[in-house]
C-alpha cells in the first residue's frame, strides 16, 4: 500500500482511498495505481501497454539485435547481468529524422521487455511560472518512478535537454531549473525507469544531459533501406492491415522507387493507394493506384542525405555513441542503397 501511494499528495491519497472503498468496499492497490495513471493523463502523459513487438518493425535488423543484446537481455535477466558485474541499463537516445519509426521502435522494445511504456512529450514538464515547473517535474518524476519499472519514452527530447548556449535570454531560469531537476532524476542511481529519448536534432542537446550514468547509448536511426522498405510495405499491406492487392502489385518494384522514404511515408503511400482504389470502387488495389499515390509525394533525396551526413559528424564527437555500430549501420545502408554519399561518410569514419 505504501508503494502504491508513492508519488501521490495527501489530498490524492485521500481521494483515491475514498474511491477505492466506495467501489470495492476495501482499500484496493489497483485503484491507487489507476488513480496515478489518471493523474498522468491530466499532465498529458500516456500509460501504454504495448501489444506489438519487433515482429512488426520492418527491417532495422542490426538495430533490433543491438537493442536485444545491450538492453532487453539485461533488463529481462538482472540477476544474470549482476553476475557479470553489469548494472541495469539507464537509457538510450534514438537519433534520426521524423518518420523513421523511433516511437514504433520504443513501443516494440517495451513489448519485448514486457514492461509498460509511459509516453512523455517535451512540453509536459515546462511551465512559464517560476516554481510551478519545479513542482510539476518533482510530481511527474515521482509518479513515473512509483509506476516503474517502465520504459519512459520522451519524444523530441532535444526540447527539454536544450544546450545552455541555445537557451533564450528571456527564459528567466525556468528551463535551466527544469533541466537541473531532470538531470538529477536521470542520474539517480535508484532510478527504476528506463529512458528512451527520440530526437532529430542531436546537435542541440546539452552533453551533460546525455553523459554516461544518465544515458547509456546514442544510436542513429537511418531511413529504411531497400530490404527494410520491402518489409514495411509487407507489414502495412498484410500484417497491420489486410489490403487486397492485385497480382500486378510488385512490392519489390515499389521499394526500388522509394529510396530515402521514411516508414511513415511508406505507410501513407499504402493508405493513399487504398483510398484511390476505394474511390473508384475497385475490388483490389492495383499497381496504378500505387503509381499515382507515389506521384503525389515529393521527397528531396539530396536534402535528406545531407541531414544524415550532418548527424553522423555530430555523433562522431559524442562520448556515448557506439562508433562500431554507427559504422556497421552506415555500411548496411550503403550496400542496400548503393549510395556513394554514404560510402564517402564511411570512409571518413
Amino acid at each position: 500500500m505504501i508503494q502504491a501511494t508513492c508519488g501521490l499528495t495527501l489530498h490524492d491519497i485521500e481521494t483515491a482511498a475514498l474511491e477505492s472503498f466506495y467501489t470495492t468496499r476495501r482499500f484496493d492497490v489497483s485503484v491507487f495505481t489507476k488513480y496515478k495513471i489518471d493523474i498522468l493523463k491530466q499532465f498529458g502523459i500516456s500509460y501504454i501497454m504495448p501489444t506489438r513487438g519487433f515482429e512488426t518493425v520492418g527491417g532495422y535488423d542490426l538495430l533490433k539485435q543491438y537493442i536485444r543484446n545491450n538492453i532487453i537481455r539485461v533488463l529481462r535477466n538482472p540477476d544474470v547481468a549482476k553476475r557479470y558485474g553489469l548494472t541495469i541499463p539507464r537509457g538510450i537516445i534514438l537519433a534520426g529524422f521524423h518518420g523513421c519509426g523511433k516511437t514504433f521502435i520504443a513501443k516494440a522494445m517495451a513489448k519485448e521487455v514486457g514492461l509498460p511504456m509511459i509516453e512523455v512529450s517535451s512540453g509536459t514538464f515546462l511551465r512559464g511560472i517560476v516554481g510551478e515547473t519545479e513542482q510539476r517535474v518533482a510530481q511527474i518524476t515521482s509518479l513515473i518512478e512509483s509506476l516503474s519499472p517502465a520504459i519512459v519514452f520522451i519524444d523530441e527530447i532535444d526540447e527539454i535537454a536544450l544546450a545552455r548556449e541555445k537557451t533564450m535570454i528571456t527564459d528567466s531560469g525556468v528551463r535551466r531549473s527544469m533541466q537541473n531537476l531532470l538531470m538529477r532524476w536521470l542520474g539517480d542511481e535508484n532510478r527504476r525507469s528506463f529512458i528512451v529519448g527520440a530526437t532529430n536534432l542531436i546537435e542541440d542537446i546539452d552533453p551533460a544531459f546525455i553523459r554516461a550514468g544518465r544515458i547509456d547509448d546514442i544510436v542513429l536511426v537511418l531511413p529504411p533501406d531497400r530490404k527494410a522498405r520491402m518489409e514495411i510495405l509487407k507489414i502495412h499491406t498484410g500484417v497491420v492491415r489486410n489490403v487486397p492487392l492485385s497480382n500486378d502489385v510488385d512490392l519489390s518494384y515499389i521499394a526500388d522507387r522509394t529510396a530515402w522514404w521514411t516508414g511513415a511515408e511508406l505507410e501513407k503511400l499504402v493508405l493513399d493507394a487504398a483510398r484511390l482504389a476505394m474511390s473508384e470502387d475497385s475490388p483490389q488495389v492495383c499497381l496504378d493506384h500505387f503509381e499515382r499515390a507515389m506521384s503525389a509525394f515529393s521527397v528531396n533525396v539530396n536534402e535528406r542525405a545531407q541531414r544524415v551526413q550532418r548527424m553522423v559528424k555530430v555523433m562522431q564527437k559524442l562520448e556515448n555513441v557506439n562508433q562500431a555500430f554507427l559504422r556497421d549501420a552506415l555500411k548496411i545502408f550503403a550496400k542496400e542503397e548503393g549510395d556513394a554519399r554514404i560510402q564517402s561518410l564511411i570512409e571518413a569514419l
